[in-house]
């Protein structure tokens, strides 16, 4: 359990070992700040939190205790915080996040009121974005909408089983490289 709960970096491609560079820490256009995003999993919940943590730049040699921004968790295999990113007003961060039961959305954090807003409502997981650095325009990937496996065609016809995952077929969900009816 003390495994689990253990507090590290949150970046799952940092964790596999890719270099730290970009990764790790977030500055602010100014340099006066700067974020990371940690995870720890939840034995009670059974969720992964992250936390996102602020720190002052000028103060990092005192060896400061980090402001704690935000705590989000998720449920799924997917992280509830990621791909943070400093807007130009340096008091805003953008990034993809969920919530335990909802889907993976783009997401604005106010550092100094600690406002959240969720910017995207959309059907289906974000998979990436891109935002401009006012936070005026955004544009994002999401995941294809799955179809519903058991439709009246199949209800009438039947289904093939062939190569879908077993978790798409008990959930009644087509999979992503498709289903024969």
């Amino acid at each position: 359990s003390d495994a689990v709960r253990m507090l590290r970096l949150a970046d799952p491609d940092y964790v596999d070992g890719a270099p730290s560079l970009g990764r790790v820490a977030q500055f602010s256009h100014d340099g006066k700040d700067f974020v990371v995003a940690v995870r720890r999993g939840n034995l009670e919940q059974n969720t992964n939190e992250y936390l996102l943590l602020l720190w002052k730049t000028e103060k990092i040699g005192d060896a400061p205790i980090p402001e704690e921004l935000l705590t989000m968790s998720s449920s799924s295999n997917r992280c509830a915080i990621e791909n943070v990113t400093w807007l130009d007003d340096n008091e805003t961060l953008a990034f993809l996040g969920e919530r335990p039961g909802e889907l993976h959305q783009l997401y604005t954090l106010n550092i100094h009121t600690h406002i959240l807003t969720r910017v995207t409502n959309h059907s289906t997981n974000l998979v990436s974005y891109g935002i401009t650095l006012d936070g005026k325009q955004v544009a994002f990937v999401a995941e294809a909408p799955r179809e519903n496996l058991f439709d009246n065609k199949a209800q009438r016809e039947g289904v093939l089983v062939t190569t879908q995952p077993l978790a798409d077929l008990l959930a009644g969900k087509a999979s992503e490289a498709g289903v024969q009816l």
